[in-house]
């Protein structure tokens, strides 16, 4: 698969969107805690500039955590893709579709309203 190919859309949208934004929308408050919505773009589209050595370096640096390299998620914790063949982890649960488990995992706290499974109170704990 070419992955570009996939990608090139997904920015072509998130252009599109972001067009639409008033000015005043960049300085706003973003799903990131503590970041402006023009942080939380700069910090997305810094990504494309990110190399797969870096990455890996990060990723091993975590010792193989995506959940420690990104921050908020316990790998104890046993996350239940509800709209994909996906789990990870043994314990307590957090059942959810994948992009919400994914936001989660990241710290987007806004998304575990629609979670579900005895995790979800260790969850909202975090901070």
């Amino acid at each position: 698969m070419d992955v570009w190919r996939a990608i090139r859309p997904e920015r072509a949208a998130l252009v599109e969107a972001l067009a639409m934004l008033p000015d005043r929308a960049w300085g706003g408050p973003s799903w990131c805690a503590g970041r402006t919505v023009k942080d939380t773009v700069a910090h997305m589209i810094s990504t494309s500039t990110l190399t797969p050595p870096t990455f890996f370096a990060k990723l091993i640096g975590s010792g193989f955590s995506f959940g420690r390299m990104t921050t908020a998620a316990d790998p104890a914790d046993r996350l239940e893709a509800t709209d994909t063949s996906w789990t990870h982890g043994d314990r307590p649960t957090v059942r959810g579709p994948i992009l919400d488990l994914v936001l989660a995992m990241t710290g987007r706290r806004q998304v575990i309203g629609g979670l579900a499974g005895d995790g979800v109170r260790t969850l909202r704990s975090r901070p």
